[in-house]
C-alpha cells in the first residue's frame, strides 16, 4: 500500500471513530461506574470537598487530593478531567469526550506502531479495524467504567518498546517505565499486560544477544534503572495510597481465594474457559444488551481465529527469522500470556478486562490478510467488508440506543430522575447502589446523595442509626429502583424503620424509561400523628 494511502486510511480511522463515538453521546444514561471518577474532578474544580477513598489523600495547600478512585481504580482520569471540566464544565457530555479523545490517540498509535512493526498495509488495517469496532466505540463512550486509557498506556508502552530496542535510550526506558506505571495506577488488573510485556521482552533480548548484536546494549543497566524510575513515578498513587491505607492489599487478599462475584480462583481452567466466552463476546461486540439490543459483528470472530493461526503459521514455517517475524511472535506472546493470567482475578469474568486487546486483535488481523492474501486488491476487498461489518454492527447499536434511551443501570431515566431532584428541597437518601455519583456529576453537584444502603446482603445495627438520622431531617428524600432494577433491598427495612418512629415512606414521584417502565423512585418522608 502506497505511504499516501496509509496515511489516508489512518485520517479516515480517526473521522470515522469520532462520527461513530460522537453520535448520541448523552444515550445512554451516565452509568454509575462511569461517573466515579470525575466525581472528585467535579469536586477540586468546583471547591467542594473531596470525598476519598478509605479517606486517604494528600492535602496540598488546604485542598484535599484524592489517590485512588476505588481500591483498584487510580485517579488518571480524575486529574485529567480537572483541566476538561474547569473549561467546558460539568456534564455527561464532557465526562464521554475524555475518554473518546484517549481512544483517537490510540488509534493513532495503533497506526504508528503497527506501521513501524508490519508495513503500511497492516497499519491502515488494523486502525481501521480498531476505529469502527463496536466493542472499541461503545465501551470508549463510556470509556471510565472500563478503564478505556489501558489500551492508550498499553500500546504506548508497545511503541516505546520497540523505539527502546531500536536504539536504547534512558529517556526512553523512563517513558515506557511511566506509561507502565501510568497504566497499573490507572487499574491493577493492567498486571496482566506489564508482565506479558516484560516477559516477552526479555525473551527478545535474549535473543538479539545469543544472535550476537550487542549494539547499544551498552546502556542497558542504565535503562533498567531509568524504567525503574519511571514505573515507580506512574505508580506513586498506587504506591502511596497503600502506605497509608492498605486498600488494594486487603481488596486483594480479601478475593484472592473466592472473589465477591463467586470466582474460584483455584479453579483455573473452568475461569479460562469463562474468559473465552467472555472474549467472544468482545470480538462479536455483543457485550451491549443495555443498549436495548445484542447484535453481532459475525464476521470478525472468523476474521480473529483465521488470522491467529495464519499468523502462527507465518512466525513458525516461514523460513529465517526476521525482524516482521520476531514482531509477530512478540505480538502472539503477549496476546497468549495475557488471556492466561487472565485466569486469576480479584473480580468477574468480564469481556471488559479484555478491553485493551483490541488494538492488537485488530494488528493480528491485518497482518494474517497481509500474510495470507499476496494481491493488495484481495486485502482491500476483504478489510473493506471487515470493516462495513463493523460500521453495519455500530449502526443497529444506535437505532436500538435511539428507541430505548438504555436499560437498567445504563438508562436515561436517570436524567429524568435528576430533573426530580432539581425541583426539590432538602437532602437525598440512596437506598440502593447506582445513583448517586451519576447524579452528581449530572446535576453538576447541585444533588449529591448520601448511600445510606451498606455494600452488604443485609443491613447491620449502622443502617438503623443512618435512617433514624435520615427520617428527622426536613424534606428529606429516598431514592431506590424497582423491585427488579434492585442490587441491595432497602426499602422494606427502611419503610419498618419509619413506622416504629412514627414516620411514613410516601411515594412522590417516578422516572420512566422511554417504553414507560417505572425504573426509579422517589419517597417522601410524612410524619403521622
Amino acid at each position: 500500500m502506497p505511504r499516501g494511502a496509509a496515511l489516508q486510511s489512518a485520517v479516515l480511522s480517526a473521522i470515522a471513530f469520532w462520527a461513530l463515538s460522537l453520535a448520541q453521546l448523552q444515550l445512554p444514561g451516565l452509568y454509575y461506574d462511569e461517573a466515579l471518577d470525575a466525581v472528585p474532578a467535579m469536586q477540586l474544580v468546583m471547591g467542594q470537598r473531596v470525598e476519598l477513598v478509605r479517606d486517604a489523600g494528600l492535602t496540598v495547600a488546604g485542598i484535599r487530593l484524592p489517590l485512588m478512585a476505588m481500591d483498584y481504580v487510580g485517579p488518571v482520569y480524575t486529574y485529567l478531567y480537572v483541566p476538561l471540566f474547569a473549561a467546558a464544565g460539568v456534564s455527561t457530555f464532557t465526562a464521554r469526550w475524555l475518554p473518546i479523545s484517549l481512544s483517537v490517540v490510540t488509534i493513532a498509535l495503533t497506526f504508528a506502531w503497527t506501521r513501524r512493526a508490519f508495513g503500511d498495509s497492516v497499519a491502515a488495517g488494523a486502525a481501521l479495524l480498531l476505529a469502527t469496532h463496536p466493542s472499541y466505540v461503545f465501551w470508549s463512550r463510556q470509556g471510565v467504567s472500563v478503564t478505556a486509557a489501558l489500551a492508550f498506556f498499553a500500546v504506548g508502552a508497545l511503541w516505546l518498546s520497540g523505539s527502546w530496542l531500536r536504539r536504547p535510550r534512558r529517556a526512553t526506558a523512563f517513558a515506557l517505565g511511566l506509561a507502565l506505571g501510568l497504566g497499573l495506577t490507572a487499574k491493577v488488573l493492567f498486571l496482566w499486560f506489564i508482565v506479558a510485556l516484560l516477559a516477552v521482552g526479555a525473551a527478545v533480548v535474549a535473543f538479539r544477544a545469543r544472535e550476537r548484536r550487542p549494539e547499544g546494549f551498552s546502556t542497558a543497566r542504565a535503562s533498567v534503572l531509568s524504567g525503574a524510575l519511571g514505573f515507580l513515578v506512574g505508580a506513586l498513587p498506587l504506591i502511596v495510597y497503600n502506605l497509608m491505607s492498605q486498600g488494594t492489599v486487603r481488596a486483594i487478599a480479601a478475593n484472592l481465594e473466592t472473589t465477591a462475584y463467586g470466582v474460584s480462583n483455584a479453579d483455573y481452567l473452568t475461569n479460562l474457559v469463562g474468559r473465552a466466552r467472555a472474549f467472544l463476546t468482545v470480538v462479536q461486540g455483543s457485550g451491549f444488551w443495555y443498549l436495548g439490543g445484542i447484535e453481532r459483528q459475525v464476521l470478525f470472530p472468523w476474521a480473529i481465529g483465521i488470522a491467529l493461526v495464519v499468523v502462527m503459521v507465518f512466525v513458525g514455517f516461514a523460513g529465517r527469522l526476521g525482524n516482521e517475524r520476531r514482531e509477530a511472535a512478540a505480538l502472539l506472546g503477549i496476546i497468549g500470556l495475557f488471556f492466561l493470567q487472565s485466569g486469576f482475578t480479584i473480580s468477574g469474568l468480564w469481556p471488559t478486562h479484555s478491553f485493551l486487546l483490541l488494538p492488537l486483535l485488530g494488528t493480528v488481523v491485518g497482518l494474517g490478510l497481509k500474510v495470507a492474501l499476496d494481491r493488495p486488491v484481495f486485502f482491500v476487498a476483504v478489510l473493506s467488508l471487515l470493516v462495513l461489518g463493523n460500521v453495519w454492527t455500530d449502526l443497529r447499536y444506535h437505532v436500538d440506543l435511539a428507541e430505548t434511551g438504555g436499560r437498567r443501570a445504563h438508562s436515561d431515566a436517570i436524567a429524568r430522575l435528576a430533573g426530580v431532584l432539581l425541583e426539590r428541597e432538602g437532602p437525598v437518601y440512596a437506598l440502593d447502589w447506582g445513583m448517586k455519583s451519576n447524579l452528581q456529576i449530572i446535576t453538576a453537584g447541585r444533588v449529591n446523595p448520601i448511600e445510606v444502603f451498606q455494600y452488604q446482603t443485609e443491613p447491620d445495627a449502622a443502617f438503623r442509626d443512618y435512617m433514624w438520622g435520615a427520617l428527622h431531617e426536613p424534606g428529606a428524600r429516598f431514592v431506590l429502583k424497582t423491585p427488579e432494577a434492585t442490587v441491595f433491598r432497602r426499602f422494606e427495612h427502611a419503610q419498618r424503620l419509619a413506622e416504629e418512629w412514627r414516620f411514613k415512606l410516601v411515594l412522590e414521584a417516578e422516572a420512566l424509561e422511554r417504553d414507560g417502565t417505572p425504573l426509579y423512585l422517589v419517597y417522601a418522608v410524612e410524619r403521622l400523628l
